[in-house]
C-alpha cells in the first residue's frame, strides 16, 4: 500500500478518574414543607467523599388545615400553625340566642322568639306564634250530695288554677243500702 503519503503521529491521552465512584449517597438539608414555610427536597452528597452531586429543589408551602372554621366575625384558624387565614364567613353564625320569646298560657298565645347571632347581632330566623294551651281541668268533689242538699264538683286548671264549679244532684230519698251477711250451705250429692 501507499506508505509514503502518510505521517505517523502518536498521541497520548490521559484519563483522570476520581478515586470515588459515588455509589453511597445521602440527602442533606432536606426540609418538609409546612403551611408556614417552603420545603426543600435536599441536596445529594456522596457519603464516601462528601462531594455534592446534585442540588435539591424547593417544595411549595402546604395549604393551611382548618382547625376552627371561619365565622361571621373571624377568619379560620389553622390546626397546624394556629395562624388565622382566609376570609370571614358571613354565613357561619356559631353563637345564637333567642329574643322576644313569650310562653303561651291557657288563654293567650305565645311567641317562639327570634333567633339572633350573638356575635354580629344579625336576625337569623323569625319565630312563630305558639297556640294558647287551653285549660287542663281536674275535677274534685268538694261537697258530697245528700238527700237534702246538692253537692259541688270543682274543676281546677292544673296550669293556672282557674276554676269553676258545678252542682251534683241531691241523692234520691228512696235510695237504700242493704248489707247482707251470711252463708249458704249445701250438702254434697
Amino acid at each position: 500500500t501507499d506508505k509514503g503519503n502518510y505521517e505517523t503521529e502518536s498521541v497520548s491521552i490521559t484519563i483522570t478518574r476520581s478515586e470515588c465512584d459515588h455509589t453511597h449517597t445521602e440527602i442533606r438539608n432536606q426540609r418538609e414543607a409546612t403551611c408556614k414555610e417552603k420545603g426543600y427536597t435536599g441536596d445529594t452528597y456522596c457519603k464516601d467523599c462528601g462531594e455534592k452531586l446534585a442540588a435539591g429543589t424547593t417544595i411549595e408551602k402546604k395549604p393551611h388545615k382548618v382547625g376552627t372554621p371561619a365565622t361571621c366575625v373571624s377568619k379560620a384558624v389553622c390546626s397546624v400553625c394556629s395562624e388565622t387565614f382566609g376570609e370571614v364567613d358571613a354565613t357561619n353564625h356559631v353563637h345564637t340566642t333567642v329574643k322576644n320569646r313569650k310562653e303561651a298560657t291557657c288563654t293567650q298565645t305565645g311567641y317562639a322568639g327570634d333567633t339572633y347571632c350573638t356575635d354580629c347581632d344579625k336576625l337569623l330566623s323569625t319565630g312563630k306564634e305558639l297556640a294558647a294551651l287551653g285549660h287542663d281541668y281536674k275535677a274534685t268533689v268538694t261537697k258530697q250530695p245528700t238527700t237534702t242538699e246538692e253537692g259541688v264538683r270543682t274543676y281546677t286548671c292544673t296550669r293556672c288554677n282557674s276554676s269553676y264549679t258545678e252542682s251534683i244532684a241531691k241523692l234520691p230519698e228512696e235510695q237504700h243500702t242493704h248489707n247482707y251477711t251470711g252463708s249458704i250451705t249445701k250438702e254434697a250429692t
